[in-house]
């Protein structure tokens, strides 16, 4: 070989070296899955891997990675609590309603003394499904399926993404003190016999987006057995969707949601409050929306729309007669709710115990009373002084057949100013009565289909109103002292 022919090839291979070198780079770094956490687990749903997962979840922490779970069934007996923190678990998903484990990522849980998972900061889990095989009552108080870390280590910078929830008993639950915030839960399937999210001290808003909140998954499991029936009738009595509890300020924003069959929506304890939140969701077989009554405060400045069915609770095999209120304010609660639809109530509609702010705008009720038992059921009733009430353009619905179904009872209090406008009241017995001394505007209301024994508008007191351009298909049977404009 010449002298020519060998530069030539050495400056080909000088030349290919650093390409090739380069080129590496480029892949190692362009392979996210390169530091991935795969653990070693049996999957077999007959081997404990607690100990293994919570080891490989520590690495996950310290290497701010992704813990990828193989298919089939993990079996978590509460032989250690898995924390994540700076960690996203992630199976290969499941369907709702599918605990088998035949295919897909499922985890069960069977301790009923350890909890099986603790959250932290920066956590993300997705693509599991999680089952209880040993609960079939409904009673048993297994442990929440997610704890927070207690103080300065509470939920926080958290996601949730299609995951299926099937016979927790509780499922989230944040400890008083603790604190949590920035967490988003998404496209996910969820049932708890007893809490389904257990919080206070949120911080900074829970965002919840596309799910379905239901105990739809463990029905078609147990393929609407009588047990399987009668386990979720006796938790339709005491659950709830959100239990805000006492120890701090609960924000929520609650979009494209779906639930089904909870006794309360939204239950708050005394001394816990929940503010500053937005809900648009479609309730459905809610025994109670919203229920402070035990002195909690559901504050004011929420925002309430979406729709529901009737209120009432859901039963099962048999027909619920139970006469549930569809909102019960306790004493200083407001509600802010528009572009409703409701079915209305088998009890009254909305129940405050005073010291209430309640405003309505574009609220269609279709009908209130369907317990039809001889009570007398309201569209809305306070019990005690309230501070204002706004009512527009509405349409309020009692039934045909029931004529022990009112309207609007402001009660006999001293109440702060009352506006009820262009709204429309039928099949009640009376539409707005009770004792004011205080200010009430009622202008462009009407009414249809009074019994002929009711009154439409029946207000006495010391107070005055302006009254303009209302028709009622039974005269008035008495009105405050009539103002100008």
């Amino acid at each position: 070989m010449s002298t020519t022919s060998l530069r030539h090839v050495a400056l080909i291979t000088v030349a290919t070296i650093p390409l090739l070198l380069f080129s590496a780079d480029i892949a190692n770094a362009l392979d996210p899955l390169d530091s991935d956490i795969h653990p070693a687990l049996a999957a077999d749903g007959v081997t404990s891997d607690d100990v293994a997962l919570a080891k490989d979840a520590e690495k996950c922490d310290a290497a701010g990675t992704r813990l990828v779970l193989p298919a089939g069934q993990i079996l978590l007996t509460g032989a250690a609590t898995i924390v994540l923190n700076h960690c996203a678990m992630m199976g290969v998903g499941a369907p709702a309603g599918d605990h088998t484990g035949n295919y897909g990522t499922t985890i069960l849980l069977t301790s009923e003394t350890v909890p099986p998972f603790r959250l932290e900061t920066g956590w993300q889990i997705s693509g599991i499904n999680f089952y209880w095989p040993n609960q079939t009552t409904g009673k048993m108080p297994y442990p929440p399926l997610f704890s927070d870390g207690g103080k300065a280590r509470g939920f926080k910078h958290g996601v949730i993404n299609n995951i299926v929830i099937v016979n927790a008993y509780d499922g989230m639950t944040t400890i008083p003190g603790g604190g949590s915030g920035d967490v988003k839960i998404s496209n996910s399937t969820m049932w708890a016999y007893h809490y389904l999210f257990n919080l206070t001290n949120t911080g900074d808003s829970w965002a919840l987006s596309n799910n379905r909140f239901t105990p739809g998954p463990l029905l078609n499991i147990c393929s609407f057995s009588q047990a399987c029936e009668s386990a979720i009738n006796e938790a339709n009595r005491v659950n709830a969707l959100f239990h805000i509890t006492a120890g701090g300020g609960v924000t929520l924003v609650v979009h494209s949601t779906e639930t089904f069959s909870w006794r309360y929506g939204i239950l708050i304890d005394p001394g816990a409050l929940l503010g500053a939140s937005i809900f648009d969701v479609a309730w459905d077989g809610m025994g109670t929306l919203i229920d402070s009554s035990s002195g909690g405060k559901y504050a004011f400045q929420n925002n309430f729309t979406g729709s529901m069915s009737r209120c009432g609770i859901v039963e099962y095999g048999g027909h619920s007669t139970s006469d549930t209120s569809c909102f019960n304010l306790g004493v200083g609660s407001g509600l802010f709710i528009h572009d409703f639809r409701t079915d209305g109530s088998s009890g009254s509609w909305l129940v405050g115990a005073g010291g209430n702010t309640v405003e309505m705008d574009n609220v269609n009720i279709a009908a209130i009373g369907a317990a039809d038992n001889g009570n007398d059921y309201f569209v809305v009733t306070f019990a005690a002084a309230t501070n204002s009430l706004v009512v527009r353009n509405s349409h309020l619905g009692g039934l045909r057949s029931n004529s022990h179904v009112h309207g609007i009872n402001l009660g006999t209090n001293t109440m702060g100013s009352t506006i009820i406008q262009n709204c429309v009241f039928n099949f009640m017995n009376d539409s707005i009565t009770g004792t004011t001394n205080n200010r009430v505007i009622l202008t462009g209301s009407t009414s249809f289909n009074t019994n002929k024994s009711g009154k439409s508008v029946d207000l006495k007191g010391t107070g005055y109103m302006v009254y303009v351009g209302n028709y009622w298909d039974v005269p008035p049977t008495a009105l405050l002292r009539i103002v100008s404009n």
